[in-house]
């Protein structure tokens, strides 16, 4: 098998026909709506990133009548300029696409036209078309459409070219699609920066394909060549959750380990044995997901990735209260429907890409998003580091300031409160320092200095009410504590501690 090529397509858009499964419900849709009472409206497709989006528009061509021609227009990497040059870049294509495709020729168009006339574009360059394209249709489809969402192209290209492609909504001959990443909030801002513009589109969410789908792509490319056992396939459809990017993925690696090994069957144990791999190569897209997600949101990934079993709001909820993050009942229930939405999750709180969850277990554990989370303030520290010269030099009441200036800029800052009790352990104000270390324990009720520190104030203060009360009566340091100190739930659990 050395010798056979890869057919698994692993990031690239899908151009070939023959490597293409799935969506006739999208395809069926855009024909619907570019044909029916809503030809006029423009349509949008959305979903996550590596979903297919491109390839669905790449294949259009191959699925639409022959009336309509597909101008596929990719803004990466394109919006950094003018408007005119913008639409210049556009006719180019525009005139490539009928030469190419349906051997039309047309001249190629005067890029200073475009510069001496913003209406170029749309007063001269389109009406001339019309004769030749014999009563077809332009279909203009503008994929990434999000990076116009780009606050330093926003003023200079997307307003502009916004108003200019409005303008030409409803022009005869003339349809448009447009592209938009749902990762983040990038439709959500886009629909509210340029409401008139979005207010009459179409929608269509490209999602998963289903399991006779993901069946197709794993098998098809591959006919006469190897077998897959239908608990591999079933293993495959599972872990990438029927993402095509991540299916392809898995195969693509697959087929690399029969060309090395020589092998024409494939089993659910060969998926095991690539599974590293796959979580490997496939780093750059899973950690997109970890990387557009807010706080909250990470916290709960990371959450679940490590729960076993039961995954349901409280448990999550209570997790999350145990590592002592700070939320509301509706930041959680409005990040877990965010996560719903994007199709990271499943309603019972389960990943749909197993795939995220095997990474988030290795490289993303509570302790590492504590670490990453923890805002380091140089404000604090600079009180702290003034404090703790202060404490040395016996200036207890300038150490103290400072330390409580530090926890004025971050209130949680766990070391400053632990110092303002060690400053009054060290003036034998045991009763302030208990205090103190017992505010420590609310920010962190693990911290190992509080609890130590409380412990230790505790049987100090004991010891000394014991030496005032020798001369009446025997005293023990341990029941005088517990019998004049308040009764905590922070004071029994540092002192079983």
């Amino acid at each position: 098998m050395g010798e056979l090529v890869n057919p698994y397509i692993a990031g690239a858009p899908v151009t070939e026909a023959r490597m293409f499964f799935g969506r006739e419900d999208v395809f069926e849709w855009i024909q619907s709506s570019i044909t029916g009472q809503y030809a006029d409206h423009i349509l949008v497709i959305h979903g996550q990133r590596r979903v297919g989006k491109t390839s669905v528009l790449k294949q259009l061509g191959n699925r639409l009548p022959r009336r309509y021609i597909p101008v596929f227009f990719d803004l990466q990497g394109r919006t950094h300029t003018t408007l005119d040059r913008f639409l210049w870049w556009l006719a180019r294509e525009i005139v490539r696409v009928l030469k190419q495709d349906r051997d039309i020729e047309v001249p190629l168009p005067d890029k200073e036209s475009f510069s001496a006339d913003l209406e170029y574009f749309e007063n001269r360059f389109l009406p001339d078309l019309k004769p030749v394209l014999g009563g077809g249709t332009l279909l203009l489809t503008f994929d990434e459409f999000d990076n116009l969402e780009e606050s330093e192209v926003k003023e200079s290209l997307a307003r502009p070219l916004i108003d200019h492609l409005r303008r030409l909504m409803g022009s005869g001959g003339l349809n448009f699609i447009f592209s938009i990443g749902s990762s983040g909030r990038k439709l959500e801002n886009m629909q509210a920066a340029y409401t008139e513009f979005f207010k009459t589109a179409l929608y269509k969410k490209i999602s998963f394909l289903n399991e006779e789908q993901t069946r197709s792509l794993i098998t098809r490319p591959v006919e006469g060549i190897l077998e897959y056992d239908k608990p591999a396939v079933k293993r495959i459809h599972k872990i990438a959750g029927g993402h095509p990017y991540f299916t392809q993925l898995t195969c693509h690696e697959l087929f690399a380990r029969c060309q090395r090994t020589d092998q024409r069957h494939i089993r659910e144990s060969d998926i095991e044995a690539v599974l590293d791999d796959v979580v490997e190569r496939g780093t750059v897209n899973l950690k997109f997901v970890w990387d557009e997600a807010s706080d909250i949101e990470k916290w709960s990934l990371a959450a679940l990735a490590q729960m076993e079993g039961k995954a349901d709001n409280r448990a999550l909820a209570d997790t999350l209260k145990k590592q002592h993050v700070r939320f509301s009942e509706s930041d959680l229930t409005s990040c877990l429907l965010h996560l719903r939405e994007k199709d990271i999750l499943t309603p019972e709180n389960r990943f749909v890409i197993h795939l995220l969850r095997l990474w988030l277990e290795k490289n993303r554990s509570i302790e590492q998003v504590r670490e990453e989370l923890t805002e380091v303030n140089p404000i604090a520290n600079r009180y702290i580091e003034i404090g703790l010269e202060f404490k040395d030099s016996r200036l207890y009441d300038k150490a103290v300031e400072s330390f409580q200036q530090a926890l004025a800029v971050a209130k949680d800052n766990i070391q400053a409160q632990v110092n303002i009790a060690l400053v009054y352990m060290d003036q034998k104000a045991y009763d302030k320092a208990i205090i103190e270390f017992e505010k420590a324990l609310i920010i962190d009720d693990e911290d190992v200095a509080a609890r130590a520190g409380l412990c230790e104030a505790h049987r100090l203060w004991a010891i000394r009410q014991c030496k005032r009360d020798a001369r009446r009566k025997p005293c023990n340091p341990i029941s005088a504590c517990w019998r004049s100190t308040p009764s905590t739930p922070k004071r029994a659990s540092a002192w079983r501690s």
